[in-house]
């Protein structure tokens, strides 16, 4: 609420990766009437302190960035940035700064309003929420060091950090009243897996611990590798291989998964930290080896169907990820994308070429080994490719919306769209989103990720 009694709001708000999120930002008189809408791709905003203007977090070509006032660039990064809120005399705008693009760790910071950027805090396992305290001393926040149990925390601006109530349950923060009231809400998060495996006609929930998130489908749909990013994952997180069948996982290591070779011997990983390195464990007996990237941090990555190189995206600090090709022995990585925003990609069967799409720009096809690229009729900007059908003719697309998530078949010669399936899991209670789709090659099994959050608010009194 600004000083002038006016509303800011957020419409059509929706996720778009993990928890990062996306609306129109609009203002409207608390006295009612129709909002106004002021601008696109906004994460979140925060009134200035006379109620005059607004700071905001927006995604710009693909980088998220903090303006006050709106066109003025205070931070900017690469991955993704929230909870903007303005400190109680107005001079400093506090936010969470995540490293990991649509994963909730973060650290806190502060920016004032000439852009000079101080971190205040370590990274915590999850973080969101934020607030200044009455007397705007102390940034409080709300935040996990293992997994989504959130408590909240207190941080002045020379970093002395203190736990101002920690409980056996997830608590986010949203505003601190000058009175000293606070609003919070009591969470109950979780991500699961569903999915149809081979031979079956009905849906099977393949989740193993609390925060389940698919990377990769085999060929034949009989193996989910997946990653468990919640209580039972750890800090580190953990990658499991599972079974369609509902057979029990077993745990391959920490980090974050990327992709299940074509052979299905070896599973490709990263740590959350330092995120340049991709270490590729077997899914049997053996023994795993490292690749260092050298400083370049790892997004997503696929495997070619030569078994030997992958696709991984990859972003240089102060640049915006590319997608390049590395191989499994090592080497000097080969970018086949220029630097443009939000960039993913699918391969071919017979590994000849990319199917890719971008956040900005309409899909392209690209030769593998190099060459000119070619239009991909169909696919839009803001279309995410999942995988390419596997006679080659197909490309398979969804973007964010509501629910049921839309997955299409587009034609790579004819441009032509029909729907493949609707998913969305039968229990809707506290259902926020789907995603993170796998599809096997034959197009006859799938996994996917559903997030369920059910939660409570409450005014908090006497908290210090």
């Amino acid at each position: 609420m600004s000083a002038s009694g006016e509303m800011a709001i957020l419409l059509d708000a929706h996720y778009t990766l993990g928890f990062q999120r996306s609306g129109t930002l609009a203002r409207a008189p608390l006295a009612g009437g129709v909002p106004r809408q002021v601008l696109d791709d906004v994460q979140d905003a925060d009134w200035a302190k006379d109620g005059s203007g607004l700071a905001v977090v927006r995604n710009v070509d693909g980088r998220y960035r903090i303006e006050y006032p709106v066109g003025k660039v205070l931070y900017e990064t690469s991955t993704w940035a929230s909870s903007c809120r303005f400190s109680r005399d107005g001079r400093r705008i506090g936010f969470i700064d995540h490293p990991l693009s649509g994963d909730n760790r973060g650290r806190v910071a502060v920016v004032d309003l000439d852009g000079k950027t101080k971190v205040l805090t370590d990274t915590f396992n999850s973080a969101e929420g934020l607030a200044w305290s009455p007397d705007g001393s102390e940034i409080w926040f709300s935040a996990g060091k293992t997994g989504n149990l959130l408590s909240l925390y207190a941080v002045d601006l020379a970093g002395r950090l203190r736990m101002v109530a920690g409980m056996p349950v997830s608590l986010t923060l949203f505003d601190i009243a000058t009175n000293g009231r606070i609003l919070v809400s009591r969470n109950n998060w979780r991500r699961g897996i569903l999915g149809l495996a081979p031979g079956e006609s009905v849906e099977r929930d393949l989740s193993w611990l609390d925060w389940s998130r698919p990377s990769d489908l085999s060929g034949d749909g009989h193996q989910l590798l997946f990653e468990e990013q919640g209580q039972g994952g750890g800090p580190a997180y953990s990658v499991y291989l599972r079974a369609t069948d509902g057979a029990p996982a077993v745990k391959l290591g920490e980090g974050y998964s990327l992709g299940l070779s074509p052979d299905g011997r070896w599973a490709a990983t990263a740590p959350i930290e330092p995120a340049d390195r991709i270490t590729f464990v077997p899914t049997g007996a053996g023994e795993a080896r490292t690749i260092t990237l050298g400083g370049l941090a790892i997004g997503a990555a696929s495997w070619h169907p030569d078994g030997r190189r992958l696709l991984v995206q990859l972003a240089e600090a102060g640049h915006r990820p590319r997608l390049c090709v590395i191989d499994q022995g090592g080497g000097t990585p080969k970018p086949v994308t220029d630097d443009e925003p939000a960039i993913h990609g699918a391969i071919s069967p017979d590994g000849k070429w990319i199917a890719v799409g971008s956040l900005n720009s309409l899909g392209r096809i690209i030769p593998f080994d190099g060459g000119p690229s070619r239009p991909l009729p169909g696919v839009n900007a803001g279309d995410f490719i999942l995988r390419v059908s596997d006679d080659g003719q197909a490309v398979f697309v969804t973007r964010p919306s509501g629910l049921p998530a839309k997955i299409e078949r587009v034609d790579i010669v004819t441009g032509q769209h029909a729907l493949w399936k609707e998913l969305m899991p039968i229990d809707r209670a506290g259902l926020v989103d789907v995603g993170y789709f796998q599809i096997s090659a034959d197009g006859r099994s799938y996994v996917y990720s559903y997030r369920r959050n059910v939660s409570t608010l409450y005014v908090g009194t006497g908290v210090r």
